[in-house]
């Protein structure tokens, strides 16, 4: 197959269906679509992009900047596998000045299933993932890669442009949401990251901000009489500024917002990173920000 920096590529994969997946209604949980669509989404850029040994032969690797997350409350057969359509486009993001400022891998996936007891196959979920180019440097400018590495032989960079989700752009409601009159909250305490929430990347995994941050807001929702009984978290859009790492402390805050229509209400919450004794550092920006959409249950 003949290849470019702007060629988009494609796959079908099979995903086995693990109980801990699904949901009392046997639909597929918010925080298992990067379990359930990861390793199809890693094998067609294995295979299609970056090979076997990418990080070893480039000094270069692609961690999560930006994640958006979509599930739907369809029960599903517990006992077939998940289909995953992935598709994976590469792309950069201009500067101010108009030079490349970095190169993004962009993927989607869409989850296939069937319904509960023979019914027709169905979308369960989605995903949008983008993931940075980079090098592991102390110096932000030696980070940077602005263009692709000569191993790959795909060209120097793509001529597609990306647009990248900024912490500003998540901190902001959709149009037409207001502030809930008593959902501001933050944690009167700090909290440690366990080493049961790291991952082979050395760091806190990416779902345990989500849980982290779902669990924060199911128990402020609940004392303003919002039951998780009439409501799920049917999508999230998370930017992971700043990796946390075994033993760093860290607060949450956030924000609970009703929407136009009363039906898709959102809850932007952040981690911030800070001391033992809990104090923020000097104008600590937040680790990781995670906008979660508030679905009425049937």
């Amino acid at each position: 197959m003949e290849r470019s920096a702007d060629t988009e590529f494609h796959g079908l994969f099979r995903e086995p269906t693990y109980f801990e997946d699904l949901t009392e209604r046997c639909a597929v949980k918010l925080t298992s679509l990067l379990r359930i669509t990861g390793p199809a989404h890693y094998g067609l850029w294995q295979e299609k992009i970056g090979g076997v040994h990418f990080k070893e032969r480039t000094g270069q690797f692609t961690p999560i900047y930006f994640m958006e997350l979509e599930v739907t409350d369809e029960p599903v057969e517990t006992r077939e596998s998940f289909e995953v359509e992935v598709q994976i486009r590469l792309g950069k993001q201009l500067g101010l000045d108009g030079q490349i400022e970095r190169l993004i891998s962009e993927g989607e996936t869409q989850v296939y299933a069937h319904r509960l007891r023979g019914g027709e196959r169905v979308c369960v979920g989605r995903t949008r993932k983008h993931s940075v180019f980079t090098r592991p440097d102390a110096d932000p400018k030696r980070r940077k890669v602005t263009e692709l590495h000569p191993s790959l032989k795909m060209g120097g960079a793509p001529r597609r442009e990306i647009h990248v989700v900024t912490a500003a752009e998540l901190l902001v409601p959709p149009e037409g949401y207001r502030p809930h009159e008593d959902g501001s909250f933050a944690d009167p305490d700090s909290h440690v990251w366990s080493y049961q929430q790291t991952d082979p990347n050395r760091h806190v995994h990416a779902m345990d901000y989500v849980r982290a941050l779902e669990f924060f807001a199911v128990d402020h929702l609940a004392h303003l009489g919002r039951s998780p009984r009439h409501y799920f978290f049917d999508r999230a859009r998370i930017l992971f500024r700043k990796p946390c790492f075994t033993g760093d402390f860290y607060r949450r805050q956030g924000t609970f917002y009703l929407s136009p229509d009363g039906a898709h209400d959102v809850f932007i919450g952040t981690v911030v990173k800070v001391t033992p004794e809990g104090a923020p550092p000097a104008a600590e920006q937040p680790a990781v920000v995670v906008q979660l959409f508030a679905q009425d249950r049937e």
